[in-house]
């Protein structure tokens, strides 16, 4: 075990504690010297590709533990709040739920078409549907209960 100045892809350095025989240690360096980015970078990087679905929500933290509307959202890093007891949640923007919805319920439709009219769709058209569908788990689930009345 050792520390590390490792000048990563970003122009960036940071200290790294790496573990290993020398040779994949000496690889990785190398490696993060070609195409990784630094940790600063990384968080900005998630950051940005967040914000292009999500909004970002202040909430209260015992909100976000305890309502089932936040269960399956995500935190910005480091965003809890000690003072006002808070943290900041993402949301899924209102246009991509609505986006969404729309498009689950195109697949769901389309799937009973094929269902009912076999002969109009290739084996292709079928494959790339059921290859959609999953997907989209409330699709599937939605299919399955309609599939067992």
């Amino acid at each position: 075990m050792a520390k590390y100045n490792v000048k990563f892809a970003c122009g960036h350095e940071e200290m790294k504690e790496l573990f290993g025989p020398m040779k994949d240690r000496e690889s990785k360096i190398a490696y993060w010297g070609k195409v990784g980015i630094c940790s600063k970078c990384y968080q900005e990087k998630i950051q940005n590709e967040m914000t292009k679905e999500f909004e970002e929500v202040v909430v209260k933290y015992y909100d976000y533990k305890n309502n089932p509307e936040y269960a399956n959202c995500k935190t910005k890093a480091n965003s809890y709040n000690a003072a006002d007891k808070t943290i900041v949640v993402y949301v899924k923007k209102e246009e991509i739920v609505k986006e969404e919805k729309a498009k689950e319920e195109e697949l769901f439709t389309k799937f009973f078409e094929m269902r009912n009219n076999k002969d109009n769709f290739t084996g292709n058209q079928k494959v790339e549907l059921v290859e959609e569908i999953e997907k989209f788990p409330k699709v599937k689930e939605r299919i399955h209960n309609e599939l067992k009345k």
